[in-house]
């Protein structure tokens, strides 16, 4: 004789929340920071500056090669 198998239990998906609700600061205030690797045209945002210093030490960037400057605040772009 067979085994009889157990009813397979329908799985509702969960629920859409809306995304207006949740307040998220604009960039330049979460990251103040920004580097721009010169050679590699690459663009890095910190939150302060242990991590950018942790950062340049691990991947052994020296100053001259790097330039950091303050996060500009983007444009407030409204979904319509």
């Amino acid at each position: 004789m067979r085994k009889k198998r157990k009813a397979a239990q329908k799985v509702k998906p969960p629920k859409q929340t809306s995304l207006s609700a949740i307040n998220i600061p604009p960039l330049h205030i979460t990251f103040p920071i920004t580097l721009h690797h010169k050679s590699e045209n690459k663009f890095c945002y910190f939150c302060d500056e242990t991590h950018l210093q942790k950062y340049m030490e691990r991947c052994g960037l020296k100053i001259k090669d790097v330039k950091i400057t303050k996060t500009k605040p983007k444009e407030d772009v409204q979904n319509v």
